[in-house]
């Protein structure tokens, strides 16, 4: 986790909040007890928000509030459509009517290819572990050639610049699939995605295709029988950067 995505993942968290427990704000706290900078904004933004909580509490309230707000009130009667039992089977009857004309629009059958570039992005939406975490890139692909996924993948020359933090070993069917994660150094964390091209059709071309999936904008492209997808949250305009 780098500095930028710890200072994201503390951002909502409240003094004493239940949020504390959720698996990257405890991993972001934990950074913070290491980094001496992170921890100095932590502790600033924790100050901020314990006065923010205190002003509110302190802040007076009316005690004939509730009365002089339902006083204001304007009384609304409801329509014929309005009540409940008519406003319910309009519903039904709208609902269903969408429904049929969603089933009847004919869709275009999502290719594996397709499905595979979903289901990686979605695993690092979710959450994602890095089973090694080094910044030797050497070291990365011998634990990925021990443990026999794809290990010899040729990277362009601009994501050679970046340094690598980790990686880990996700599957396709009984495929493995290689994970590597890079430091984008200014918009968080960048997913590349490798897997052996004979394991997977239609493959995208040698020129990278881009496209958004969820939050996550992707670049594809196959190279020397493998097929790769990068990952970012940033623009398409930085993945291009990155070729």
């Amino acid at each position: 986790m780098t500095i930028n995505q710890a200072k994201l993942n503390l951002l909502p968290c409240r003094p004493l909040g239940p949020e504390r427990a959720f698996p990257e704000v405890a991993e972001a706290i934990a950074l913070a007890r290491e980094d001496v900078a992170l921890r100095d904004w932590f502790r600033n933004h924790t100050a901020f928000q314990e006065t923010l909580q205190r002003s509110f509490r302190e802040l007076p309230v009316p005690a004939d509030l509730t009365q002089r707000i339902l006083a204001r009130a304007p009384i609304i009667r409801p329509a014929w459509w309005q009540k409940p039992p008519l406003l319910a089977a309009a519903a039904i009857i709208l609902l269903l009517g969408l429904g049929a004309f969603w089933l009847s629009q004919p869709r275009a059958p999502e290719s594996a290819f397709d499905t595979f570039r979903s289901r990686m992005v979605r695993t690092v939406i979710r959450q994602y572990t890095m089973r090694i975490m080094t910044n030797d890139m050497t070291a990365v692909r011998t634990y990925l050639a021990t443990n026999h996924a794809p290990a010899d993948y040729q990277l362009p020359a601009p994501l050679l610049q970046l340094p690598v933090l980790g990686a880990d070993i996700l599957s396709w069917g009984e495929q493995p699939v290689t994970m590597v994660c890079f430091d984008s150094l200014d918009e968080g964390t960048l997913f590349l995605f490798v897997l052996n091209r004979a394991d997977l059709k239609p493959v995208p071309p040698a020129t990278p295709q881009y496209l958004q999936v969820s939050k996550h904008m992707t670049a594809s492209w196959s190279q020397d029988g493998k097929t790769y997808i990068l990952a970012t949250t940033g623009s398409v305009e930085s993945l291009r950067r990155r070729f």
